[in-house]
């Protein structure tokens, strides 16, 4: 708890580089070099006791064996250290396939804790990744035997969140099929890396994509999403007001903004109005026609879904945003998905204003991920969508593993 804490104050407390290594407005910034130091030396402690524990050990203390791999799994994702990462979650699902019946039900927060900075971390892979990081979509991000933690009163923000994140890994995965299949022969992504995306041992040809696989997979997941919300009454009934426009028009989001009693019922409303966006089914069947008409009235719905939570980003507290959203996903990301899933300009420039606004008041990065860096991509959106084009998916070339995505990484 103690490096958790001492890293999560070295970024809060950023210190100015002596000297401009970018142009990039986080590179400006380094975190506070005692509190790192004072983590590092903490963390380096913790797993050198760690390393000490005998296998019996290990059985004899599973829910406390628990409790310490999740606290990892929280430095590392602060740290933006995503290998480290990756191994303690690991440690997470072998632990808990062998001792689940010790670990339950007292266990359940901590499962909880997991799920969300697990999430965190797919979703910060997942916009700047590379189209392979989509390839394995038959497996889900959360093994079925961990899954009841959405039947769980401490799980509701766990389970949208992997409602949420499970949608986009689909939907992301059709789009990518939908688009190798209409360019078989693009230098961009290559015959074998769309045959590898569709099977591992089968050619494209063999092995064709098929909508209606996707459409039964996301089918699931949007039926655990109207469980999601008929479990949570208490949530305002936005959705439900049919004389609201349905895209941004000439009443701003400003003036029709959405408050709720608590920063939690904010974020966990905006998580389901995107993956409702997600689940929208027109803008991917756009896709997999050969032809289109009418484009306009197919994406309404998704248009009028991404004003709401426009609205929602008009009243919301961004010094909220920065303080409690360390360890899930950011609203700052929220906007960025509906940028891209938006065809509204006027939506992608009110979101870029609403992210420069939140820059100038302070606070470099949110959700564990730099704002500047979702803003440029923003920015990119908007530039493409003025000369006439939708941009509806980003990768990178290569594969970096995640990068650097905290603030700073560490030295």
């Amino acid at each position: 708890m103690a490096t958790l804490a001492a890293n999560r104050m070295s970024r809060k407390l950023p210190q100015r580089r002596l000297f401009k290594l970018s142009d990039s407005p986080g590179f400006v910034f380094r975190p506070d070099s005692g509190h790192e130091c004072l983590s590092v030396e903490l963390y380096g402690s913790a797993l050198r006791k760690m390393s000490c524990w005998s296998p019996e050990k290990f059985d004899l203390n599973p829910l406390l064996t628990f409790a310490v791999l999740v606290l990892f799994c929280y430095v590392e994702s602060s740290m933006g250290y995503f290998k480290g990462f990756y191994i303690h979650s690991q440690g997470v699902e072998k632990l808990l396939k062998k001792s689940a019946d010790l670990i339950f039900p007292q266990g359940t927060g901590l499962l909880a804790a997991w799920v969300e900075v697990k999430m965190q971390n797919w979703w910060r892979r997942a916009y700047f990744g590379v189209p392979e990081f989509f390839q394995d979509y038959f497996n889900p991000l959360l093994s079925p035997q961990v899954q009841f933690i959405s039947k769980t009163k401490s799980g509701r923000t766990a389970t949208i969140l992997w409602i949420l994140c499970e949608s986009h890994r689909l939907n992301t995965a059709a789009l990518i099929a939908c688009w190798a299949g209409h360019e078989n022969s693009s230098q961009m992504m290559g015959e074998n890396t769309i045959s590898k995306f569709i099977d591992n041992d089968t050619t494209a040809s063999e092995r064709p994509f098929r909508f209606s696989e996707f459409a039964v997979m996301i089918k699931i997941y949007s039926e655990k999403l109207d469980e999601w919300r008929v479990s949570l009454p208490g949530l305002a009934e936005v959705e439900e007001n049919t004389n609201r426009p349905k895209r941004l028009g000439s009443k701003k989001p400003e003036n029709e903004a959405i408050y709720f009693p608590s920063h939690k019922l904010a974020m966990n409303m905006a998580y389901y109005v995107v993956a409702r966006v997600i689940h929208c089914a027109g803008p991917l069947q756009t896709f997999a026609s050969a032809s289109i008409h009418n484009i306009d009235d197919i994406y309404e719905e998704t248009e009028a879904w991404i004003l709401i939570l426009l609205r929602i980003a008009a009243g919301i507290s961004w010094e909220d945003c920065i303080c409690l959203n360390v360890y899930t996903i950011g609203f700052a990301g929220l906007l960025f998905a509906c940028a891209l899933s938006s065809r509204s300009l006027e939506s992608g420039l009110w979101i870029q204003e609403w992210l420069e606004k939140r820059l100038e008041q302070g606070g470099i990065e949110e959700g564990n991920f730099p704002i500047f860096q979702i803003l440029d991509a923003v920015r990119l959106i908007n530039r493409e969508r003025r000369n006439g084009l939708d941009v509806v998916a980003l990768f990178q070339t290569v594969d970096d593993g995640g990068g650097r995505v905290g603030l700073i990484a560490p030295k």
